[in-house]
């Protein structure tokens, strides 16, 4: 009997295994969608290369901004082009922190801008 139970059981797994690969990733598609609709809104938003404009878009959007990104965000207005130096920093270093401390500014807004700064990040 415990044969019989043992092949029972292995063909339940082989075809709960079967069945679950043929699924598509429901996580995977959903990225992607998500990947298409920032691309989208960022072309619809149309974000300015220069620095300092897309900190003011910042600015009129996020009301409330998180202490810790202010002072990056202050000295985003400031800047030109994202190989520029303010000080003894970098253009990259000071939206990266602005970025590290950005994540509680939401909306379409958010996703376009953070897109857009970690595209000229990559550049």
């Amino acid at each position: 009997m415990s044969a019989q139970k043992s092949i029972s059981t292995k063909a339940y797994q082989k075809e709960t295994k079967q069945h679950l690969l043929s699924k598509p990733d429901k996580a995977f598609q959903k990225n992607k969608v998500e990947q298409k609709n920032q691309q989208q809104i960022i072309k619809s938003m149309e974000i300015p290369n220069q620095i300092s404009a897309v900190a003011n878009i910042i600015l009129k959007d996020w009301k409330k901004p998180y202490f810790g990104a202010v002072p990056y965000l202050n000295t985003m207005v400031q800047l030109d082009n994202i190989n520029q130096m303010y000080d003894q920093d970098s253009a990259k270093s000071i939206v990266r922190y602005f970025l590290a401390n950005a994540q509680s500014w939401k909306g379409e807004t958010a996703r376009a801008v953070k897109a857009k700064l970690n595209q000229l990040l990559k550049n």
